[in-house]
């Protein structure tokens, strides 16, 4: 499948005969600066900045989790289910400037999740860029699994795509296959994004999405 330029979620809904069977959703953030328009919040300075999601560490950060910045695609009052998650696709860059030698960069992708919380609570798959490698995690509220990893090559930053099978989860980078996992726990759920928040130069920045 061929990416639109824009923050894409292709989702599958359950549907009536009469009704269209998938849907596309896509954001480009070209909206004011402030509070995002069709996401919700679920902690953190998340706001839209320059046409784009950033997703902002506070200040005086500390290692508790629940602290993160969190958002995912839906309105301001609620996160909005994919009932079949098949491709997420967006750019994202880390533009701050993290002091800290045990974090630096660090965030990525919520996909499948069963509730909006953060992104130890969650129930459902993590991708994300941690200290020089990609992980693609499963999430539940007492255990998390590292499905696989893989180290960083030039860059961890442009074009993620993951993309959904049956039975498996790919995952690239400006195309670049990084990795390829087998799971079909959870193909349905929220879609989402997180920054880690412990050094307040962090910062992660999501686009065309």
């Amino acid at each position: 499948m061929r990416l639109q330029a824009s923050l894409l979620a292709v989702c599958s809904w359950v549907c009536a005969s009469t009704a269209p069977c998938s849907e596309t959703y896509t954001d480009d953030f070209s909206q004011p600066n402030g509070a995002p328009q069709g996401f919700f919040v679920f902690h953190g300075l998340v706001s839209v900045k320059d046409r784009a999601l950033s997703l902002l560490a506070p200040p005086n950060g500390s290692f508790d989790c629940p602290g993160n910045p969190t958002a995912y695609v839906g309105s301001a009052d609620a996160a909005r289910t994919f009932e079949a998650v098949d491709l997420i696709s967006a750019t994202v860059t880390f533009p701050g400037n993290p002091t800290s030698p045990d974090t630096g960069d660090i965030g990525g992708f919520l996909f499948c999740a069963q509730s909006a919380t953060d992104n130890c609570k969650m129930k459902g798959y993590a991708i994300s860029y941690v200290r020089g490698r990609f992980y693609l995690d499963i999430r539940g509220p007492e255990a998390n699994q590292t499905l696989t990893f893989s180290p960083v090559g030039s860059t961890y930053e442009g074009r993620w795509t993951v993309e959904l099978s049956d039975s498996k989860i790919s995952f690239s980078v400006n195309d670049v296959h990084q990795f390829t996992a087998a799971d079909s726990a959870y193909r349905s759920g929220l879609v989402g994004f997180w920054s880690y928040f412990y050094d307040n130069r962090q910062n992660m920045v999501v686009d065309d999405l």
